[in-house]
């Protein structure tokens, strides 16, 4: 190891045992956040957003800024990204009159870098429902709660998530909502990944598809609350190709097979739809060999997205030393793999040609989190069975290079957006063949997923609907079609 990713590790693991330290209850470490998303339901307004502290953005500087050699093996792990952030219900009753009159208006207050508006209003509304002095019952009463702080660890001191559930916990650790150099630094380190993944970007004639896929069995990881898809060949035993590589925010992911399943994988091609949390966070339990030249990740160029962390930063900077294709703009879809057609003797009709194909959204959207849903890779794969997996990009959002294709006649569809409401948006565009099955990747979550009327769309479009995760009165609780491994298996 040179001197200046040695430099790097240790700063890292100075990084994380700060980050460890915050589970201390005397500690003054001050962190920062930094509000990025809200989502609405029927009865609150769910802020998501980033942590950090300055000895993580200083890291993140540096970590940017390294143009040594190529790390090798577990080297690799100093660039493995960290996540840390926090999740946070605002119950709309609490919420002052004047600043829901219209949507626009509640937006743009809520989407101030959780402003002292905000939270003097939130602290005002705790101190009348529970004493003031009393920070943990104020957390209780004023939060729907996500109660846990957890730490995961698969890489000693060099991978960890944190998900703080209560700003309140937070505030008596000195959360603070107002840094002057946190958006500016993430907009530098935002660039610079912009700049660096540029010579990247897929040049359409002289794209070199893959070799032969031929996969036999569709994977879905029951990852909770997130995408973790697999095309596999249970022949050869091979993971042919990996759509998306998340993992749940919500959960505690000890209770889910697939993190151990997750770093016997080996494959030769991954497909990032975007940049969300929950379809990247499974990368922290990948072998490190998978970021290396051997193999391909395909993602859309960042630039197009409208809020993104530094933990997806992080991810980006990490896939610059695999085989990286940056998808800027596509007139056609983009051919990932195409088997040679054989004609078997004697038949009377063509086989299907084996293909994937991926195509983007269009970024249709209301807001920053539509946008950034709606931008999205979407991959298609014809594998003698018709396959799509759209990833968090909606319907109305597809391009017109699927659209006039429209209805799409598909065996298995993965549902997009975790089986989200429709709203008035319903037209059809998808069709489901005899036996078809369309899988909502759904796990404990606060925003309403799945949502009913969504399945009775899709079971009126010709679909049997196959949920991950179901929740009964008290718990989320498994499918029972899942294997050892936490995995749905659908044969091609």
């Amino acid at each position: 190891m040179n001197a200046e990713l040695s430099e790097l590790k240790k700063q890292r693991i100075s990084v994380v045992n700060e980050i460890h330290e915050l589970l201390e209850p005397k500690s003054d470490t001050v962190m920062y956040a930094e509000f990025e998303r809200i989502t609405e339901t029927e009865e609150n307004y769910i802020l998501r957003g980033t942590l950090c502290t300055s000895k993580m953005l200083s890291f993140c500087e540096r970590l940017f800024s390294y143009q040594g050699e190529t790390p090798e093996n577990e080297e690799i792990d100093i660039f493995r990204p960290i996540f840390f952030g926090f999740v946070m219900d605002v119950p709309k009753e609490h919420v002052p009159e004047e600043r829901s009159r219209n949507d626009r208006d509640m937006r743009e207050y809520l989407y101030e870098p959780l402003s002292a508006a905000l939270l003097r209003d939130l602290l005002e509304t705790a101190k009348e429902i529970a004493p003031a002095e009393n920070p943990v019952l104020i957390a209780e009463n004023i939060l729907r709660q996500y109660e846990f702080l957890v730490r995961f660890d698969p890489y000693g001191l060099d991978a960890d998530v944190y998900f703080a559930a209560s700003p309140y916990w937070g505030i008596r650790r000195k959360l603070l909502f107002e840094h002057p150099h946190l958006s500016v630094q993430k907009e530098s380190l935002k660039q610079k990944v912009e700049n660096m993944i540029q010579q990247r970007v897929i040049p359409l004639k002289s794209h070199k598809p893959l070799p032969a896929i031929n996969p036999d069995t569709l994977q879905i990881l029951n990852v909770g609350q997130g995408n973790f898809i697999c095309l596999y060949d249970s022949k050869t035993k091979k993971t042919e190709l990996v759509s998306d590589v998340g993992f749940t925010s919500f959960e505690k992911h000890d209770a889910f097979p697939a993190k151990d399943y997750i770093p016997k994988i080996d494959c030769g091609c991954y497909v990032i739809s975007h940049f969300d949390t929950d379809h990247i966070l499974g990368c922290i339990y990948l072998q490190s060999s998978q970021f290396t030249k051997s193999h391909r990740w395909y993602i859309r160029h960042p630039k197009y997205v409208k809020e993104i962390s530094v933990s997806a930063l992080m991810f980006i900077r990490l896939l610059l030393f695999a085989d990286l294709y940056v998808i800027d703009t596509l007139q056609d879809p983009l051919t990932l793999s195409k088997n040679p057609l054989t004609l078997p003797q004697n038949a009377l009709t063509l086989p299907q040609n084996p293909l994937a194909e991926l195509y983007y959204g269009t970024g249709k959207g209301r807001c920053k989190a539509e946008i950034n849903n709606n931008i999205g890779l979407i991959l298609r794969i014809q594998v003698g069975k018709d396959i799509l997996l759209p990833g968090d990009c909606m319907y109305h959002a597809w391009g017109s290079a699927l659209k006039q294709k429209a209805p799409l006649l598909l065996d298995y569809l993965v549902i997009p957006h975790h089986c989200c409401a429709l709203g008035n948006r319903t037209n059809q565009i998808v069709k489901g063949k005899q036996g078809a099955v369309a899988v909502a990747s759904v796990g404990s979550n606060p925003y309403g997923h799945p949502d009913a009327a969504h399945i009775a769309k899709l079971n009126q479009w010709g679909f049997t609907v196959e949920e991950m995760n179901t929740h009964n009165i008290i718990n989320w609780v498994p499918n029972p079609k899942l294997n050892a491994d936490g995995i749905l298996e659908l044969p091609l």
